[in-house]
């Protein structure tokens, strides 16, 4: 009886000291991160964290129960294993953030692009995975494109909130880009080729780019716009 109560007592120091270590490290790395209202978020968890293992602590120090002291130390436990799984979490995301934030400041650099779908990819299923498992779909394909949409749609807020999506998205873009797929596709006949070059060329003017960048920006910030002019074409109901 005295070795089982030295082993609970043992027991629930480990878990007191695996707690302190694991919730000072998670501070750490979540200090490391960019994004300060994910941060915040994270700050909130841990003091329910902290609040839910007190809970725990105190129970263990009130009651007499050999039984019910078990009960608090499994408490105890779990709290830790969640801990410990949101560290995982977190320090796959800080190479996410870190890469996204690299992104934004160098929009063009195909080499950090691929540095941040790589970082992104891993962060996304380590996240998703256990959801992919009843997602009533093959769990590859789904995490799949679960960080791919969501990839797209964090590159896209953080383009937007540094003000870049304007400057990236504008008429010159539009024509470098079917300058490209133009000299890209070897089906088209080289007189074809030339025409369309021309073409390119004599839509390259100062009012049409100015008008063109205007539209793009309307379909940035609010595309809602676009369906009340009186020039849209309207959807189908």
């Amino acid at each position: 009886m005295f070795d089982f109560l030295m082993s609970i007592e043992s027991t629930f120091y480990a878990q007191i000291a695996i707690f302190i270590v694991l919730i000072v490290y998670n501070f750490h790395v979540c200090r490391q991160l960019p994004n300060r209202l994910f941060f915040g978020f994270e700050i909130f968890k841990n003091i329910i964290l902290i609040v839910i293992f007190i809970y725990f602590f105190l129970s263990w120090s009130t009651v007499v129960n050999p039984s019910l002291r078990s009960a608090s130390i499994f408490g105890m436990a779990i709290v830790n294993v969640f801990l410990l799984w949101r560290i995982i979490q977190n320090r796959a995301e800080l190479p996410y953030q870190l890469a996204l934030n690299d992104c934004v400041k160098d929009p063009k650099n195909i080499h950090k692009y691929k540095i941040l779908v790589s970082k992104g990819k891993s962060y996304y299923y380590l996240r998703n995975f256990w959801r992919s498992l009843f997602s009533g779909k093959l769990p590859g394909k789904y995490l799949h494109d679960l960080a791919s949409e969501q990839i797209r749609s964090d590159i896209q807020s953080a383009l937007n909130s540094h003000g870049t999506t304007k400057n990236l998205v504008n008429f010159k873009m539009e024509t470098a880009f079917l300058r490209q797929k133009l000299a890209a596709d070897e089906t088209l006949p080289p007189d074809f080729k030339e025409m369309m070059e021309r073409a390119i060329s004599q839509f390259e003017h100062p009012w049409i780019e100015q008008q063109v960048n205007e539209f793009l920006g309307v379909i940035l910030v609010s595309p809602e716009q676009l369906f009340t002019a009186e020039w849209a074409s309207k959807p189908d109901a």
